[in-house]
């Protein structure tokens, strides 16, 4: 009897042990909270003196299918050693680096903590641009850690980064191409009508410092698609219409709304 109950006991003890490991340790990497980070419970404190970085997208934005090579980095001058959970909304991660996990291309991981280098914990991988969609948004939560086997000391941050997708160099500009616009300005719908015969369209809005907004469009004829603008803030917009391949621009001139640009009225 007395050997039954030391082995009940001893099963019960390393039953607690497991369940720290489960729930109160995240050396081996934690999903789904590169949102919302790793606090409450027990587990960790947010830290100010942990920094996140996302980086690899040219200045001028993503081109759609290309590959680029990203590069995160926790930063913590301070601790010993990091972690991190990171998302992506759009397109495709690859060549997950050691000691971590790739979870159906849109979510990557640490196993196994790596030590920091001047402060810096750094992670190389790749990332494929979706071939529609005009930007893409990594959320990311970054835990430095002080390896002393528990969550006090720790320190984790997140950090959310937003890629626009690049503006093609080639852009024609739609002024004397027999390309219409109307009514300008408008607030739920515009119409877009072109001499020549269209197969295939997609249009995007352009705000004046860059930022872009998929348009939803439908097709009337080969020759007209009408643009749903309800979901577009108000504000002055430059259109770029992509019809058969070949990228047109509504450009922005000082003089005329109609004339240059989209306006969208307030409601």
């Amino acid at each position: 009897m007395k050997s039954k109950k030391l082995l009940l006991s001893t099963l019960l003890i390393l039953g607690g042990m497991a369940t720290y490991l489960v729930l109160g340790s995240s050396s081996g990497g934690q999903m789904g909270v590169s949102t919302t980070g790793c606090g409450g419970g027990g587990c960790h404190a947010a830290s100010a003196g942990t920094s996140l970085s996302v980086t690899g997208i040219p200045a001028a934005g993503f081109t759609a299918g290309s590959t680029y090579t990203m590069t995160l980095q926790v930063i913590n001058s301070t601790k010993l050693a990091a972690g991190f959970d990171l998302t992506v909304n759009a397109g495709t991660m690859s060549n997950a680096p050691a000691n971590t996990m790739l979870m159906g291309g849109t979510e990557l991981h640490h196993t196994s903590p790596q030590t920091l280098a001047s402060g810096t914990a750094t992670w190389v991988f790749n990332w494929t641009a979706p071939a529609t969609g005009s930007a893409v948004t990594f959320s990311v939560a970054g835990n430095a850690v002080n390896n002393t086997g528990s969550e006090s000391g720790d320190g984790w941050s997140l950090s959310t980064v937003t890629f626009n997708k690049a503006i093609p160099a080639s852009v024609e500009t739609i002024s004397n191409t027999g390309i219409s616009l109307y009514p300008n300005p408008a607030n739920n719908a515009l119409q877009f009508k072109s001499n020549e015969e269209i197969n295939t369209a997609s249009f995007t809005a352009v705000t004046l410092t860059g930022s872009q907004m998929e348009i939803q469009s439908n097709k009337v004829n080969t020759h007209e698609y009408q643009l749903m603008i309800s979901s577009l803030p108000a504000g002055n917009y430059i259109l770029h219409a992509n019809l058969d391949g070949k990228v047109y621009s509504k450009p922005l001139p000082s003089n005329s709304l109609y004339r240059g640009s989209i306006f969208k009225e307030a409601a």
